[in-house]
């Protein structure tokens, strides 16, 4: 199994998202960045990520907890690509990618995701496009 298939396996099984989850999809998907967290007083740790050689960090977004972070990664790695999320609360959630293939020939190919919450099967589809991608 490759670290792609690997997160995608644990995040099909998640019962929920999670900062782990989060942090490990960044880090497969973003190599080389750094994420570390910090506490200010007696607040909640921040958990941050930051490009190598950044002057700056960032927090890191919720990806496996919220759609809208989702969608963002989504259209930060597959710009362009169709995306659809359905929700079976008897049976979790659903997400399928569609991209082109090529320039000429545009061939609309399809990667899902199934997982218990809309999030995390958006997260599952693009890895599943991904790693599609990967072994083409």
């Amino acid at each position: 199994m490759t670290p792609l298939t690997t997160l995608k396996a644990r995040v099909d099984e998640a019962d929920e998202g999670s900062r782990e989850l989060d942090a490990l999809v960044l880090k497969a998907l973003a190599p080389g960045c750094i994420i570390g967290f910090y506490i200010e007083g007696d607040t909640e740790p921040t958990v941050f990520h930051a490009e190598p050689l950044a002057r700056q960090k960032s927090e890191l977004a919720h990806y496996t907890t919220s759609v809208d972070a989702a969608l963002a990664l989504i259209e930060a790695k597959l710009p362009d690509s169709i995306w659809i999320v359905q929700r079976a609360t008897a049976r979790g959630a659903r997400a399928s990618i569609e991209t082109l293939s090529g320039f000429v020939d545009r061939i609309l190919i399809t990667d899902e995701g199934r997982a218990k919450t809309p999030a995390l099967a958006l997260c599952s589809a693009l890895l599943a496009a991904l790693i599609a991608k990967e072994q083409a």
